[in-house]
């Protein structure tokens, strides 16, 4: 084997290698390209189509037609923004300045960038429906037209936008490229070329006028929004005429016909109102000339416009002619419909026979039954007692009544006459003569003799009632029957007891909080098929309960927390109570005056401590509000004990470990979120010196969009070492 060195080339035979030449060019075209598209388009990304169109957004000094003019980098970056934008989109400007419209009622409407992003690439749309969602809007189909003059109601509020705005959809270069084809005179005589800009409020821009302008331009004056045109709800009739009654509901062209005198276009603004119609004008009389002539000159003076049409319509003066007759309309005769005394299906002559006012038998029965005497042999026998008012209206009175020998006192007093005088059977007539005075005839033991039994209750005269009233028929009834209902009760009220119901003494069990204000049958519903008022207690228990389960409330009250605090001890002290009294089930949080007031709750018992802001944020914050569910609860349940079930994620899963984000890494409930406990230099891979510790966070970490459309703060990944910040490829300088 030989060790001979290959002889060295000659520096001119190495300039003739193509592969230095190939190597050369390549790293000179590169160089060019990378140079014009410098200088051709400059800054973090492309523009969009429609701005990149613009020959004076190209280049380097393309930054000032939209940053403004030496503003790049300045504090009033912003402000420069907005006035380069106007420049170019003067009517939005001008809204601007004005405060009025889309952009001149919008909180911050004059950040341009906000909501319209650029250097994001050609096939970017800063005008997309996002931009609606970026304002503050739910959707662009959510924005209701608020600050602008023309408010979406009725039909208007369910229509697409595209259905007014024809252009909504197109993009911004489609939009351009239009302008430019059709011109700006070309495009005026059309529907504007703007995307929402240039409509006309007017209702002819959109519905013909049928009535050809001569009722004005106010369309909706008349017709309104909200229901079909033809009802034109918003239409006030004449006073002279008001549409009411049977005159109420029609179309307008009823009675103003298309091309007749009374159409609706002869009312038209300035024009001379033609005569208001009377009722013959329209309906055709019935009556004689005679009768018209004596009873007056209209038809509204016995008639009015209401339903089921003239013949029911008979008014006041009509019934007060009446009185001619002898028999005056007066009182209840006076609510009396004609036909019920005067049969329209009888001859005249027997329909109006003529009777005497009090010759009530001619028309009324004796309901009594002749208890009372003859009414053939005495016709006024029943105005002794009633009046023309009502039959239930009498004059027999508890004077009258006493003198029967049976006082009407306390609630007897105010009891109809049919609920003592009732009939004995189906049919028959109420009896008032005979009957029966001993509460018994007329009340139930509704406690099946409970109080019958030796020494239930002593034998006593109600002489002071609980209500301070001493009834005479209660007193007498009690002398009677020393074990009758007024040992207890007066003739006041059966709920009304003499000593006054001790709930706590006779049951053990003290009527508090709210308890006490409960109605007797929450808690003793009477029972299927008993004619009691009050059951026994047990009917309101829950299954697999008895009377020991009342000191814990689960007697009665069904836990809504499904077994959830059964892990707290079972008895909490109270230390307010005197002696510091055991409190055990429901007492334990909750008093006798409301379930919804807590007394002593401890949020720790949940497996989740209220501290730092968590302590601050009401309880409807958590857990929302609701209607009362199967179990009476009012609240939902909280979603979860992990940050990621109550907040969502700014970061987009930057931090991700093992599929978790633990916030508290970086965040505690102690402060507010943008308060950090996050070490640079522990916590990354980079550690800040002098330089990049003055920085601020955003000057590296900067807001970016994802795939899906989000935008966030990028965190990770991020580069480490200079050049991914620094040089020609980097974002820094």
């Amino acid at each position: 084997m030989t060790n001979e060195r290959a002889p060295r080339r000659s520096f001119g035979a190495r300039l003739c290698e193509p592969k230095l030449w190939i190597g050369l060019v390549s790293a000179t075209l590169v160089t060019w390209y990378a140079l014009r598209a410098v200088q051709e388009e400059p800054g973090p990304g492309p523009l969009s189509s429609v701005h990149a169109a613009l020959p004076e957004l190209r280049g380097a000094g393309g930054c000032a037609g939209c940053h403004g003019v030496g503003a790049l980098g300045d504090a009033q970056a912003a402000s420069a923004m907005q006035a380069a934008c106007v420049e170019c989109h003067t009517e939005i400007g001008a809204q601007l300045a004005e405060g009025r419209g889309f952009h001149g009622t919008l909180a911050g409407g004059g950040d341009c960038a906000r909501c319209h992003g650029e250097h994001l690439g050609r096939d970017f749309e800063p005008n997309s429906p996002q931009a609606f969602v970026v304002a503050g809007f739910d959707s662009r189909a959510a924005y209701d037209h608020r600050g602008l003059d023309f408010g979406l109601v009725g039909a208007h509020a369910r229509l697409d936008c595209v259905v007014c705005h024809a252009h909504a959809d197109a993009t911004s270069a489609a939009l351009a490229a239009l302008a430019s084809k059709h011109g700006a005179e070309r495009a005026a005589a059309e529907r504007p070329l703007g995307r929402f800009l240039g409509l006309s409020q007017a209702c002819t821009t959109c519905h013909d006028d049928t009535h050809a302008g001569r009722l004005g331009p106010a369309c909706a004056d008349c017709h309104g929004q909200e229901r079909p045109f033809p009802e034109a709800p918003s239409f006030a009739h004449t006073e002279g005429f008001p549409l009411a009654g049977v005159h109420a509901g029609h179309a307008c062209t009823t009675c103003h016909a298309a091309g007749s005198g009374h159409a609706i276009e002869a009312y038209g603004a300035g024009a001379a109102h033609p005569p208001e119609r009377s009722c013959a004008d329209c309906h055709a009389s019935p009556h004689g000339v005679a009768f018209v002539s004596a009873g007056g000159s209209t038809c509204a003076t016995c008639h009015a416009a209401e339903p089921k049409g003239f013949a029911r319509a008979v008014v006041e003066r009509s019934r007060a002619a009446h009185g001619a007759t002898g028999f005056a309309l007066e009182d209840a005769h006076a609510a009396v419909a004609c036909e019920a005394c005067h049969d329209p299906a009888l001859a005249f002559a027997e329909r109006y026979p003529g009777r005497a006012a009090d010759t009530c038998a001619a028309c009324h029965s004796d309901p009594h039954a002749g208890q009372f005497g003859a009414v053939a042999a005495d016709p006024a026998l029943c105005t002794r007692c009633h009046t023309t008012v009502s039959f239930a209206a009498h004059r027999f009175d508890a004077t009258a009544h006493g003198a029967t020998g049976f006082a009407l006192d306390g609630a007897h007093a105010a009891a109809a006459c049919s609920a003592c005088h009732a009939p004995e059977r189906v049919g028959a007539t109420p009896r008032y003569r005979g009957t029966p005075r001993a509460c018994a005839s007329c009340h139930q033991d509704v406690h099946r003799g409970a109080f019958d039994r030796p020494g239930a209750l002593a034998t006593r005269a109600p002489a002071a009632l609980a209500d301070g009233s001493a009834g005479a028929s209660a007193g007498a009834g009690a002398a009677q029957a020393p074990q009758s209902c007024a040992r207890c009760h007066s003739t006041t009220s059966f709920r009304g007891l003499a000593e006054g119901f001790d709930h706590a003494r006779w049951t053990n069990y003290p009527l508090e909080g709210a308890h006490g204000s409960l109605d007797c049958q929450v808690c003793h519903p009477a029972e299927p098929g008993d004619d009691r008022r009050l059951g026994p207690v047990e009917r309101v228990f829950r299954p697999g309960t008895g009377r020991a389960d009342v000191a814990s409330c689960a007697a009665c009250h069904a836990d809504p927390h499904a077994g959830r605090f059964d892990r707290v001890p079972a008895a909490t002290l109270d230390p307010d109570a005197p002696g510091g009294a055991v409190r055990v089930g429901c007492a334990r949080c909750h008093g006798d005056v409301s379930f919804r007031a807590l007394a002593g709750f401890d949020h720790g018992w949940t497996g989740f401590a209220l501290e730092g802001r968590h302590a601050d944020a009401a309880c409807a914050a958590c857990h929302a509000p609701m209607l009362p569910d199967a179990a009476g609860r009012v609240r939902g349940a909280a979603t979860g004990t992990q940050c990621a079930d109550c907040h969502a994620d700014p970061h987009g899963g930057q931090f991700l470990v093992a599929a978790a984000t633990d916030c508290a890494r970086c965040h505690t409930p102690a402060g507010p979120f943008t308060a950090l406990e996050f070490d640079h230099a522990r916590d990354s891979r980079f550690a800040l010196d002098d330089t990049h510790a003055r920085l601020d966070c955003a000057a590296c970490h900067r807001p970016t969009r994802t795939r899906d459309g989000r935008e966030l703060v990028r965190y990770r990944p991020l580069g480490i070492v200079c050049a991914d910040c620094h040089g020609p490829s980097g974002r820094g300088k």
